[in-house]
């Protein structure tokens, strides 16, 4: 048996482990259905993945990672809003972290530190299983809404380079550039991957097709603005990693 020098992580965006992070591939079991973690949310004194809605229903059977992990089940299925909650299989648990970089065998990632609402003009990247980290996209419009879904926030790739491919879903969209303390970086989290366009943009990774238009579900939105984001909607927090 061959055994290499160096030993090798034994996680990644598709094969991710407790304590589970954003940004990693998650299947639906009852429906077959692959998508994307979103961010941990402290909801109701317990720990919740929060992904889209769109990937399942309630009570569905799921599994995070690889055949060896566990199953668990999805909650608070919200249909008009695209989002649900990923129950803690048993024994693991989530992290405020989201993997950072290609879709394909890396182990970074990023702390999450904290929330932000959006405008339009700010800059934003996504983060799926399928086709990695996506960075220069724009808001084009906030408040919007697609396939009955609403709010959303809607973003634009500025050099129609790819912004999220199909199994991306779910999968968290943030931002580097808010103020943080430069001892501790991190993502200000934004929202959640809903939709995008078959306008046929390359994308790296398992699905080439891809698109350069995202919707997503906004995390937070400015006080006193009609809507309210997924966090005041589950009266939940932003687990801070």
């Amino acid at each position: 048996m061959n055994i290499s020098a160096d030993p090798q992580p034994l996680y990644d965006r598709q094969n991710d482990i407790s304590p589970y992070w954003g940004g990693a591939r998650w299947t639906n079991v009852s429906a077959g259905w692959l998508c994307s973690t979103g961010f941990t949310l402290n909801w109701q004194g317990a720990r919740r993945m929060l992904t889209a809605g769109h990937c399942g229903s309630n009570g569905e059977s799921v599994r995070i990672g690889n055949v060896l992990q566990p199953l668990t089940t999805l909650s608070m299925d919200n249909n008009a809003r695209d989002t649900v909650m990923i129950n803690p299989p048993p024994l693991r648990t989530f992290a405020g972290r989201i993997y950072a970089g290609p879709y394909c065998c890396v182990t970074t990632s990023i702390r999450v530190a904290g929330s932000t609402s959006d405008f339009v003009g700010n800059w934003i990247c996504t983060g799926g299983a399928s086709s990695g980290e996506h960075c220069r996209i724009k808001v084009v419009a906030v408040n919007a809404s697609t396939l009955g879904i609403t709010p959303l926030t809607y973003a634009e790739h500025v050099d129609g380079a790819c912004a999220a491919a199909l199994g991306d879903s779910g999968g968290p969209v943030y931002s580097y550039n808010e103020p943080l303390p430069f001892w501790k970086p991190g993502v200000r989290g934004r929202g959640t991957i809903t939709a995008g366009y078959e306008d046929h943009t390359d994308c790296p990774g398992e699905v080439a097709d891809g698109t350069y238009r995202v919707y997503y579900a906004p995390l937070q939105r400015p006080i006193l603005d009609p809507h309210i984001g997924s966090l005041a909607f589950y009266g939940a927090t932003l687990l801070i990693g």
